[in-house]
């Protein structure tokens, strides 16, 4: 994994665990782990509502389309949540990014960068990119519930046809407890998730893994590394 990520070999097999979240190579790496966390659900929340965040009533992404006319296949849908979610890391790196500008203004770390490889060499502190290595690692939350949504709208309401968006969203919208949605629930909870090893679930979460991944590593974090 790290060597993928550009790390050389010899130092990659001399890792030290950031807490619980990623390796990185002692005296060598700036990591900023941990640099932001980015609520999966919430993009799945905003295409339900043509963009709408409904927990803060506010049009805060692009208009993907009214969710009971605008999805004739569940393809439409997937592109949908993931033109939310591009919008959501692309608005998260910028801002991220504005966030370490103002991190090298404020609050140089001279002591720090004295105790890493790299930035005597290159005349840099470690804010600038004085280290070896430069990532800003991310943490996505909730990955299985976007994907356990997504097999749930494309077995129930495409594949299956038990369901229409009409009945999800009455559903959400009343907590699934009136209007009869408990039986909604129960259909729901049959759907074969995450972790399950049924058809069709990993391939479902490592197309959003891989939709992530070639997107964060494609843009440059404030110090010349990548995401």
């Amino acid at each position: 994994s790290l060597v993928h990520q550009g790390i050389a070999l010899e130092d990659a097999r001399d890792w030290s665990a950031t807490g619980c979240v990623e390796p990185t190579i002692t005296g060598k790496h700036y990591g900023h782990t941990n640099c932001m966390l980015l609520n999966m659900v919430a993009p799945m929340e905003m295409a339900l509502n043509n963009g709408v965040h409904p927990v803060m009533g506010d049009k805060i992404g692009p208009e993907t389309g009214e969710i009971t006319t605008s999805f004739p296949t569940y393809e439409d849908f997937l592109k949908a949540y993931k033109t939310q979610l591009q919008y959501l890391i692309e608005q998260s790196i910028e801002i991220n990014n504005y966030l370490g500008y103002a991190h090298q203004y404020v609050h140089p770390t001279p002591v720090l960068s004295s105790m890493f490889s790299g930035p005597l060499e290159k005349g840099k502190d470690i804010i600038f990119g004085g280290a070896q290595y430069n990532t800003s690692g991310v943490a996505l939350v909730s990955l299985t519930d976007a994907v356990d949504s997504l097999l749930v709208v494309k077995d129930l309401i495409y594949e299956k046809k038990e369901m229409d968006f009409a009945t999800l969203m009455d559903a959400i919208a009343n907590n699934f407890e009136q209007n009869g949605h408990a039986g909604t629930l129960k259909k729901i909870e049959r759907v074969p998730k995450f972790g399950s090893d049924a058809p069709g679930t990993r391939e479902v979460a490592q197309d959003l893994i891989d939709f992530c991944y070639d997107l964060y590593s494609s843009k440059d974090n404030y110090r010349g590394g990548k995401y």
